[in-house]
């Protein structure tokens, strides 16, 4: 009997695979993720820049590396069955670098949304998503203006780059 192998197929991860994860797997909740991960028999694998942080000591493959170094990322992907990140601050040229190589699934285009708070606002808007007031601020005289249609209490946030 001769076994057909569906593109849905292909999609499916099986016990023993690797998952890999990148940038974010320096916290708690990505500590959380491989545990569960090896729990039902997954292998995982991690890269950072850190080795003594609780995910990389957790995983079961180990690469360290800065994320400018194209040939370890590139042996990283290989050697992962799928790669995931836990944090919109991950590079999305990186996420596309790692995509040839392997499946990440989550892409970059709704990480490059998550990174700019102004894309990300109007991306909510264009799907009528209820959202606090919000107004952009490029100079001191739009702050003033912003309080004014706003009012208080406010909160000013970098556009991008972190909090």
């Amino acid at each position: 009997m001769k076994v057909v192998k569906t593109v849905a197929d292909e999609r499916i991860l099986y016990p023993g695979a690797t998952i890999g994860g990148v940038i974010g797997g320096d916290d708690q909740s990505s500590a959380s993720l491989i545990v569960m991960a090896q729990r039902m028999g997954f292998k995982v694998a991690m890269y950072s820049l850190d080795e003594t942080n609780e995910a990389m000591q957790l995983a079961d493959y180990k690469y360290l590396g800065p994320l400018t170094d194209q040939k370890a990322l590139q042996q990283f992907a290989e050697r992962c069955d799928v790669i995931t990140y836990n944090s919109e601050e991950i590079d999305p040229e990186i996420v596309r670098f790692l995509s040839r190589y392997t499946s990440l699934p989550q892409r970059d285009h709704l990480l490059e949304i998550m990174q700019d708070r102004l894309i990300e606002r109007s991306f909510f808007d264009s799907l009528n998503i209820n959202m606090a007031p919000y107004t952009t601020v490029v100079n001191l005289e739009d702050v003033y203006q912003g309080i004014n249609s706003i009012g208080y209490p406010a909160i000013l946030k970098l556009s991008s780059e972190g909090y």
